[in-house]
């Protein structure tokens, strides 16, 4: 761009002007696509922990809801007589063992409501 003499013609310099305005240009294009890109990172980042913590606390709510059942068998079964298991008991231990089937488990609440088993803590 440079003439023999070291002096820029006005058409090289214009040239170098655009230039230099587009490059200004991409410039400030890419850094706000790069703030752009952490704020999504950053609320992407935050939503990823809401749904760990979500998740945690539902495995521990199903793991509860498990132990809970088997105290209920236990229970149950250390209430009824030697030998055959009563109506009650059979029909909670099927209940029991089609729980991990259902998304939703009324078991319990059945069980509430004919006032034999009381609700655990």
């Amino acid at each position: 761009m440079l003439k023999s003499n070291g002096a820029l013609s006005t058409e090289e310099r214009e040239e170098e002007m655009r230039q230099m305005e587009v490059y200004r240009s991409h410039s400030k294009f890419m850094k706000n696509k790069i703030g752009q890109v952490k704020q999504e990172l950053s609320r992407k980042d935050t939503e990823l922990l809401a749904l760990q913590t979500k998740l945690e606390t539902l495995t521990n709510q199903f793991s509860d809801s498990k132990q809970h059942i088997e105290v209920l068998k236990e229970s149950l079964t250390a209430k009824e007589p030697r030998g055959l298991p009563s109506c009650r008991t059979r029909i909670l231990f099927w209940w029991c063992s089609s729980w991990d089937q259902c998304s939703e488990h009324p078991a319990e609440e059945a069980l509430n409501a004919s006032g034999s088993v009381s609700q655990a803590p």
